[in-house]
C-alpha cells in the first residue's frame, strides 16, 4: 500500500471516528464537519508540504525554477522576462516565487503558502455550499487531490476560482473580475472560467443548453487565441497525454444526469444551484469538445464536488439519498484505484 491510498484510508477513519465520537457527544452537523474538515487540512498541510520534491513529478522542476527567479532582481524578472522564464510560468507566480525568496524563504516556504491558500479555499468554499462537507472532502481526495500535488499552479487557480462563486450569484462583477485575474496571473487557463459571470446572468430553464455552447465557444476560441499570442502550445494545458476514452465524458455526464433529475426544478433556481447546473453542463460539453476535458476541465468540474452533496440533501427519501451518495463515492473509488491508477510512488523528507 502507498502513501496514497494510506492518505485516503486514514481520511476515511477520521470520517467514522468523528462523526461516531460526535454523535456520542451530541454535536451538530457543522460542529462535527469542522472538526473533521481540521484534522484533514492538516494532514494535507502535512502531505502536500513535507514530500520529498524529487519524489513527485514537476516539483524538482519547480524548485529548480524557484531558485533561478530567487537569483534575479525585480527589475531583471520584469525587464527580462523571457530570459527569466524559460518555462513559461506566469507572472503572478513568478512574483509569488520572487517575494518568498526575498523574505529569506526557500522553496518549501512556498509549498505552504501555496497549498494553505488552496486548503482555505475548499474549506471555504465547502462550509458555505455543501450540506454534506464531508461528502465533499471525500470526493476531493478521490478527484483532484492526486493531481493538485504537482500541478500546482492550475491547481491553485482552480481553489482561487471557488472563491469567485458567491460574486457570481450576488452579480457583483468588480470582485468576480478581481478574483479571476488573480487566479489568471496563477495560470492562464482560468480564462475559461471568466464567462461563467455572464453566462449566470443570461441563463434560465429554456436556454440554458444553447446558452452554455455559445458561451463555452467563446471561451475557448479567447483561450486558444491568448495562449497563441503568447506563443504557448495550448496543448500542452488542455490536451496532454490525452486518453483516448469516453470515460470522463461518462462519469460527468452520470453526474449531471443525476443532478438534474434529483434537484428538479430547483436545478435552476438562482443561487448556487443554478451556478452548480452551468458549471456541470460546461464540464460535459467541455469533455465532449476535447475529448477528454483535460486540466482545463477542472475550473468546470471542481462543481461536483458540491452538486453531489446538494443531490444528495435534496432526495426526499433519505435512504435513496444515502444509497446515490455510497454509489457516487464507490463508482470515483473504483475509477481512481482500480481504472487510472498510476500515482507514483512518494516519500516524505522526515522518513
Amino acid at each position: 500500500m502507498d502513501y496514497f491510498q494510506i492518505n485516503f484510508l486514514l481520511v476515511v477513519v477520521y470520517a467514522v471516528l468523528v462523526f461516531a465520537i460526535g454523535k456520542q457527544l451530541r454535536l451538530n452537523t457543522r460542529q462535527i464537519d469542522g472538526t473533521f474538515a481540521m484534522i484533514v487540512a492538516i494532514q494535507l498541510f502535512v502531505v502536500y508540504t513535507w514530500v520529498d520534491t524529487w519524489s513527485i513529478p514537476d516539483h524538482g522542476n519547480y524548485e529548480a525554477y524557484f531558485d533561478n527567479v530567487a537569483y534575479y532582481s525585480w527589475k531583471e524578472l520584469l525587464t527580462q522576462y523571457d530570459i527569466v522564464n524559460n518555462a513559461s510560468i506566469e507572472i503572478g507566480y513568478l512574483a509569488l516565487m520572487k517575494l518568498v525568496s526575498v523574505f529569506g524563504g526557500g522553496y518549501r516556504w512556498l509549498l505552504a503558502i501555496v497549498y494553505a491558500t488552496l486548503i482555505a479555499c475548499y474549506w471555504h468554499t465547502f462550509k458555505k455550499y455543501s450540506p454534506y462537507v464531508v461528502i465533499s472532502i471525500l470526493l476531493f481526495f478521490l478527484t483532484n487531490f492526486s493531481q493538485s500535488r504537482y500541478v500546482v499552479r492550475q491547481h491553485l487557480a482552480v481553489a482561487i476560482c471557488l472563491l469567485a462563486y458567491p460574486y457570481i450569484i450576488d452579480r457583483k462583477l468588480l470582485p468576480f473580475l478581481a478574483v479571476n485575474m488573480i487566479a489568471f496571473l496563477i495560470h492562464r487557463v482560468s480564462i475559461l472560467f471568466f464567462p461563467v459571470y455572464f453566462l449566470y446572468g443570461f441563463v434560465n430553464q429554456k436556454n440554458i443548453l444553447w446558452v452554455s455552447i455559445i458561451i463555452l465557444f467563446i471561451s475557448v476560441s479567447s483561450y486558444f487565441v491568448i495562449s497563441n499570442y503568447l506563443s504557448v502550445l495550448t496543448n500542452r494545458y488542455s490536451m496532454e497525454n490525452r486518453r483516448q476514452t469516453i470515460l470522463p465524458v461518462f462519469s460527468n455526464g452520470m453526474i449531471l444526469a443525476s443532478y438534474l433529475y434529483l434537484m428538479g426544478t430547483d436545478a435552476i433556481k438562482d443561487g448556487i444551484n443554478k451556478l452548480i447546473s452551468i458549471l456541470l453542463i460546461l464540464t460535459v460539453i467541455f469533455c465532449i469538445a476535447s475529448g477528454n476535458g483535460g486540466r482545463a476541465a477542472l475550473f468546470y468540474s471542481t462543481a461536483g464536488l458540491i452538486a453531489i452533496p446538494l443531490a444528495i440533501k435534496k432526495c426526499q427519501d433519505k435512504n435513496l439519498g444515502i444509497i446515490y451518495g455510497g454509489a457516487v463515492l464507490l463508482s470515483y473509488f473504483v475509477i481512481t484505484f482500480f481504472v487510472e491508477y498510476q500515482y507514483p510512488e512518494w516519500t516524505f523528507i522526515f522518513m
